[in-house]
């Protein structure tokens, strides 16, 4: 009899362990998509700044096509406003995003106008849109510590306007 008891106890011990685990993922998975929202709604989008100290490190760290663009919070509003000054009407949308751990996966699309200098380039007045993925790394605090960003350029340089010329070959 003590032995089933034993067990029952293990056995419950363990249904409401997993319950407690379930909850604090799911509770873990909101705090992602919420911060995850104010990273691409209101930074992003609006160039708001004010809620960035709360949902991104300091020591913060973004990569366009495997290049170091930011590696502290002050390069990446730096370079988020490159695309801001270049393309003012400048929108992000999230067409589909996956949670594992810690990490989210974002597909997403950006659009907008170039009226304005961009990356040293005159405005061409031309409306683009773009796909992209990202890989957003959160710490365990629900805080984005990196951000792996992945795109076409030259599919964006050429809605602009520009071309390649082919090699000189001799």
């Amino acid at each position: 009899m003590k032995a089933i008891n034993f067990l029952l106890a293990i056995l419950l011990f363990l249904f409401f362990s997993c319950n407690n685990n379930q909850a604090n993922l799911e509770a873990k998975e909101e705090l992602l998509k919420a911060n995850l929202e104010l990273f691409i709604e209101s930074f992003q989008n609006k160039n708001e700044v004010s809620q960035l100290k709360n949902i991104v490190e300091e020591s913060f760290i973004r990569k366009t096509n495997g290049v170091l663009v930011a590696s502290n919070l002050q390069e990446l509003k730096a370079n988020i406003n490159i695309l801001f000054s270049g393309f003012p009407d400048f929108e992000l949308k999230s067409v589909k995003s996956y949670i594992k751990e810690n990490d989210v996966f974002v597909y997403w699309t950006f659009s907008g106008t170039n009226t304005a200098e961009y990356a040293e380039n005159p405005a061409t007045g031309k409306k683009v849109e773009v796909s992209g993925f990202s890989h957003i790394h959160f710490n365990n605090e629900g805080k984005i510590y990196e951000e792996d960003v992945f795109y076409n350029e030259l599919d964006l340089l050429q809605q602009l306007g520009f071309t390649l010329k082919p090699p000189i070959v001799e």
